[in-house]
């Protein structure tokens, strides 16, 4: 989907792993005419207390490298690409109720480690899509999951209809 150069339309990114902090956005995303919302995450590593078992520790070894990064797209109040919490309804459902003021970074650190090739995959995923909306004014995917262990990712690319309804939405917006 491609926008008319010299058209206004904002651009928000979340990298943040508060859900309280996505569910601020979505709402935020829901209330505006025209915005693209850019959304992020991954999978924290997994905590062992105690005295854990083979599997468990397996467990652990393999948590922490799966993300998904997804473009929301609303235009002249209709929304053309879904939200993450459209696409993962349990980011809305979820009860983290602690804003990001409320805690430091040190202590989400302690709590929900990250692995860093997990988090440049993400940086990667986002890097992508803003690449196109800021240098060719188009929406290739709507979005893309991935696995930093395993070394892939998979982009879910704009669809017929979602290009169609951006196009009604749009008088005039080349395709």
């Amino acid at each position: 989907m491609r926008c008319e150069a010299g058209e206004k339309i904002e651009i928000i990114s979340k990298s943040y792993l508060s859900l309280f902090s996505r569910q601020q956005f979505h709402q935020f995303f829901n209330e505006q005419e025209n915005i693209v919302y850019i959304d992020t995450g991954n999978d924290a590593v997994d905590l062992i207390k105690g005295n854990p078992s083979e599997e468990t520790i397996k467990q652990q070894e393999e948590s922490g490298y799966t993300g998904q990064t997804v473009t929301g797209l609303r235009v002249k109040g209709e929304t053309i690409l879904a939200p993450v919490a459209e696409l993962y309804p349990d980011v809305l459902t979820d009860e983290d109720t602690i804003a990001p003021s409320d805690i430091s970074c040190d202590q989400v650190i302690v709590s929900q480690p990250q692995r860093r090739i997990t988090n440049q995959y993400s940086a990667l995923a986002v890097n992508n899509m803003l690449n196109f909306i800021v240098n060719q004014y188009l929406i290739v995917n709507h979005h893309m999951v991935f696995h930093a262990k395993k070394g892939y990712s998979r982009a879910f690319p704009v669809t017929e209809e979602q290009r169609l309804l951006f196009n009604r939405t749009n008088k005039g917006i080349k395709e």
